[in-house]
């Protein structure tokens, strides 16, 4: 049995494309990647949508290890000083595992500043505690998930 998923750049190519369509006529401000592995991402479906890129860095890993709490290494500046004109977002990551970094981003930040924000991953796993608003991809096992991009 093999217990690595690996995907190739047409499978993410592809996966953008259905979050695209799921999306439809819907409007966002701006894209949040979340680092590093929904950066790649965030920025493809922003250049399609025509729209900024920002990024934020959390994690609830440390190489393949699930920790117990999520780790923040680098920011949004309104994430901790909002704009005056919120705007809607839509916030972006490889994959929605065990839930935790959405639920820490959308929970303990936007939430608290009132943004208005959408999710999105190329895949979700079936353990998931966090089914984002767009996906591509759902997995049936709890298989390690490898991007092109690592």
């Amino acid at each position: 049995m093999n217990d690595e998923l690996n995907l190739a750049w047409k499978d993410i190519e592809q996966a953008v494309d259905i979050i695209l369509n799921r999306i439809g006529n819907k409007k966002y401000d701006y894209v949040i990647g979340i680092a590093n592995g929904g950066l790649i991402p965030a920025t493809l479906i922003a250049k399609k949508l025509k729209l900024k890129t920002l990024s934020v860095g959390l994690s609830s890993y440390i190489d393949k290890n699930q920790t117990s709490n999520v780790t923040i290494w680098s920011n949004v500046n309104f994430v901790h000083s909002p704009p005056d004109h919120y705007g809607h977002c839509l916030i972006v990551d490889d994959i929605s595992d065990s839930g935790k970094t959405f639920t820490h981003l959308k929970n303990y930040y936007l939430m608290n500043n009132e943004i208005l924000s959408d999710t999105a991953s190329l895949v979700v796993k079936p353990k998931t505690a966090f089914i984002p608003d767009y996906y591509a991809l759902s997995i049936d096992s709890d298989v390690w998930v490898k991007f092109p991009w690592e």
